[in-house]
């Protein structure tokens, strides 16, 4: 037997023990790896030319099964695919194993496995029946890989959930599980048995402090899919976006409401993000494109005297250094002074924004709170700031547009250079941020 020293961080090799890895540069991460010392030869891989791929193979990999929800399905680009591997992280709490299970249980062929290495079958039991699910569907309670390919090579199962790869290990490697090496080996094995079946294997990953898929981190260029769920504990919202998808568009993101019995798929995911129906101070509506739809998000924004020598900007929802210019630029600008102001911005039900289309709708419920002036619940505004107060159409304008009216919103707040067909007392057109004053 040949000895090898294997890194649990980065997966280096090297013959001989050294304290440090000189590849990644942690210390005592180096762990005993016995390997073959026989030589095999190596099998020529099988090539195939593109002429004699018959289109009844193509069909077959890319046929599409229903996960059950149709925000889900569309994230997917369709559905699952046959052999793909999909990794899905999220922070504890939001959900991954409920959506699995619930994944599980309705899928046509009802025989999906769910793969525990954190709980026993009887606590997924349990959870499984607070959900008033079917339960038609198998429970594996194991951490070693490789016992878990032998026992669903003999199941036959469609689908296949491991929750999580951090936690499952081979005895092939000297390390335990959640390393590096551990957790690409793992996933690897994985991957060819899901090629060779057709199986399709949903891999969770748990997210750390940092917001990133921790150890997976390393194997999303493997897998054909990531995904992330993201949510806030305290909102029944939860958002699926697409990070990688070999099989679909990276541009879509899924809705759903999540409550006591799980999952659903939103009823009304243009306007899930809005709470507000009464005209309010400090709220105003804007449009955001996430994926390939136009969602209304509700602004919010409390401005009050600071009592501290250095004024608090808080914000939640979006950057911190967004609302910081748009403050900036109303004192210079819109001849508000809020120098010794206190700004707390929020959007409505824990969606994190990232368009600045909905600059001008955080303008105006800053001015709103400041003016002490209540919006109307049926006035958007869109449009992006630039540092010369200069206020700008930014992107998917005319998609928004066409959802707002769709949806029945008339009163707008609209940079000057859109052109729309006019709706008398109704639109608002402003071509820079001073504009704003006496007009909200």
């Amino acid at each position: 037997m040949k000895e090898l020293f294997s890194c649990i961080e980065c997966g280096f090799e090297t013959p001989k023990w050294m304290g440090k890895c000189t590849n990644c540069g942690k210390w005592g991460t180096l762990k005993l790896v016995d390997k073959s010392s026989g030589v095999t030869k190596t099998k020529r891989a099988p090539v195939v030319k593109v002429e004699n791929i018959s289109g009844k193979t193509q069909t077959a990999h890319t046929s599409r099964m229903s996960t059950g929800f149709k925000e889900f399905d569309r994230v997917l680009g369709g559905g699952l695919v046959k052999g793909e591997v999909l990794l899905l992280g999220g922070h504890p709490g939001v959900g991954k194993t409920t959506l699995l299970l619930q994944i599980l249980n309705k899928i046509q062929t009802k025989n999906g496995i769910y793969v525990s290495g954190e709980e026993s079958s009887e606590q997924l039991s349990v959870h499984a029946k607070r959900l008033q699910l079917d339960g038609r569907f198998s429970f594996i309670s194991s951490n070693n890989i490789d016992a878990i390919i032998e026992t669903i090579k003999e199941v036959k199962s469609p689908v296949i959930v491991i929750d999580s790869i951090q936690t499952v290990a081979t005895t092939d490697l000297n390390s335990i599980a959640g390393g590096v090496g551990q957790v690409k080996e793992c996933t690897s094995r994985l991957i060819q048995f899901a090629k060779k079946t057709g199986t399709v294997i949903l891999i969770v990953g748990h997210i750390n402090k940092g917001g990133d898929i921790a150890g997976p981190k390393v194997i999303e260029h493997l897998v054909d899919g990531v995904f992330y769920i993201e949510g806030d504990s305290s909102s029944k919202i939860r958002i699926i976006r697409s990070i990688k998808n070999r099989f679909g568009s990276t541009r879509e993101v899924g809705v759903f409401e999540f409550g006591e019995k799980g999952y659903s798929d939103a009823r009304n995911p243009s306007e899930i993000f809005v709470l507000t129906k009464d005209p309010q101070i400090g709220v105003c509506k804007g449009v955001v494109f996430e994926g390939r739809r136009a969602l209304i998000v509700e602004i919010q924004a409390l401005v009050t005297n600071s009592v501290f020598n250095i004024p608090q900007r808080v914000v939640s929802g979006l950057k911190k250094v967004k609302v910081q210019m748009i403050s900036a630029l109303l004192t210079k600008h819109a001849k508000s002074n809020l120098l010794d102001k206190d700004i707390y911005v929020n959007v409505a039900n824990g969606l994190k924004v990232d368009d600045s289309s909905v600059d001008l709708s955080v303008a105006v419920a800053i001015l709103s709170s400041l003016l002490n002036k209540k919006i109307d619940d049926n006035r958007v505004a869109i449009g992006e700031l630039s540092l010369t107060g200069k206020v700008h159409t930014g992107s998917n304008i005319n998609e928004k547009l066409k959802t707002l009216k769709e949806l029945g919103y008339k009163k707008l707040i609209l940079p000057k250079s859109v052109k729309t067909p006019s709706s008398k007392g109704n639109q608002v057109l402003v071509d820079t941020i001073s504009d704003l004053s006496g007009k909200i």
